[in-house]
């Protein structure tokens, strides 16, 4: 494996990645209404005070093995229509209203989620800006696919719920390879569809085959927990669902991105890149994962030989006592 190691008042009609420039946070730290003060903002109290909050490390030797019926993405029809946007926070995808792909499975059951958008936390070929981190490392981006119940008439009424299980997002963390042979085609094509979008505002009409998008082998497997939204009000109503298999591009697609822009043309340029929110704690939730890791197939592999060993030699003790 190869791996390198802003704003809203209602998130929800935004992106759940977030809103526009100026508003009343950023990604800055050392201002003060970076990551660490959203909590002292009016409105996002929660992502001081809460508890459940996300990113997360995932810690892969302290993940405990669950299983759950498999991801299943599925979409009304083979190609659809989506805005693909620079929105000042970050590049995003959504869907038109035509345009339905629906996640069920894993711990979500046969309750169906709904795409509400696609969008991108992101760094470049040598600053790792994933928002989730595997064994303290990062890589260079992570895309977030975000579904919430289809049960709501739209995000706003899901959030609008307060329930625990209300949005399901997908997170898978690109690295950079120069092989081309290992890239993910769609997820290159998507990324150089953003890169001319330097201004908020700028955007671009494409079709897009999601299943190629997200394919079954890209959901295969995946850590699991209970979190929050990344971005302020950071919400405690998301369901995580983070691919364990990390994806690649070509060093010169992340670059590219660089040139985008919070700021709009009449305003000193200020970059997009690194809009990511530090790690939070993990305090005392269970990270599941869907997969069995080697060492524990050895281990019950070995467990079980042990087991018909001792059997054999006491079967062979009674015979001789006989």
């Amino acid at each position: 494996m190869e791996v390198k190691i802003i704003i809203v008042t209602s998130l929800a009609i935004a992106c759940v990645q977030a809103a526009s420039p100026g508003s009343n946070w950023n990604y800055d730290e050392s201002s003060n209404i970076g990551p660490a003060n959203w909590g002292n903002i009016q409105g996002f109290e929660g992502c001081g005070t809460g508890t459940e909050q996300s990113p997360i490390n995932i810690q892969a030797s302290s993940a405990t093995y669950r299983s759950y019926p498999p991801l299943n993405v599925t979409s009304n029809s083979g190609t659809g229509t989506f805005r693909l946007e620079n929105d000042g926070i970050g590049p995003i995808g959504l869907p038109d209203a035509s345009n339905i792909n629906y996640l069920t499975g894993g711990p979500l059951g046969d309750r169906q989620y709904r795409l509400h958008n696609f969008h991108l936390h992101y760094g470049n070929s040598t600053y790792e800006a994933s928002e989730h981190a595997f064994d303290n490392m990062r890589t260079s981006s992570e895309i977030h696919f975000v579904f919430y119940n289809n049960i709501y008439a739209n995000i706003s009424a899901a959030l609008d719920s307060g329930d625990r299980d209300a949005l399901a997002v997908i997170g898978i963390l690109f690295s950079t390879s120069l092989d081309v042979s290992h890239a993910h085609p769609s997820i290159v094509s998507i990324l150089n569809f953003f890169a001319p979008l330097t201004y908020p505002g700028d955007t671009t009409t494409e079709q897009l085959d999601f299943s190629t998008v997200l394919r079954p082998e890209d959901v295969s497997t995946f850590y699991t927990y209970n979190g929050s939204l990344t971005t302020p009000s950071c919400n405690e109503q998301v369901v995580w669902l983070v691919m364990s298999q990390i994806q690649y591009y070509p060093p010169t697609v992340i670059d590219s991105l660089s040139s985008l822009l919070t700021t709009n043309r009449t305003q000193p340029p200020v970059g997009i890149i690194g809009n990511t929110r530090p790690l939070q704690p993990l305090n005392s939730r269970t990270i599941y994962q869907n997969f069995q890791n080697p060492t524990m197939a050895s281990t019950t592999s070995g467990s079980g030989l042990m087991n018909i060993s001792l059997f054999v030699m006491l079967l062979s003790f009674i015979v001789a006592s006989v």
